[in-house]
């Protein structure tokens, strides 16, 4: 799970040590292996998942959610999902482009 908002920010996936019954862990955690990998979009900028799930994007400047958007989206290599509020992802042009019809 990639969140657009900084450590610093509140999110609503990071600090959390589960996600329903799933470990959940920061990206340089040794054991990524077995748990869900949650944390921001700079910490997963050059690695690559087989699944990511974008959340946070609202109360990111728009400029901003573009570029960190982008290096979210690069990140998957089999799925993308994009979570969060439809008026939040319709408000930026590059998470519009990917609701379904």
């Amino acid at each position: 799970m990639v969140s657009l908002r900084g450590r610093d920010a509140e999110s609503a996936v990071l600090g959390r040590s589960h996600l329903g019954t799933h470990a959940v862990v920061p990206a340089d955690d040794p054991g990524i292996a077995e748990a869900v990998v949650c944390d921001t979009f700079l910490r997963f900028k050059g690695l690559e998942r087989p699944a990511v799930i974008v959340t946070d994007l609202g109360g990111v400047a728009s400029r901003k959610r573009e570029l960190r958007l982008y290096i979210a989206l690069t990140r998957a290599l089999d799925l993308l999902r994009v979570v969060g509020e439809e008026a939040a992802i319709r408000h930026d042009p590059v998470s519009a482009a990917l609701l379904s019809p």
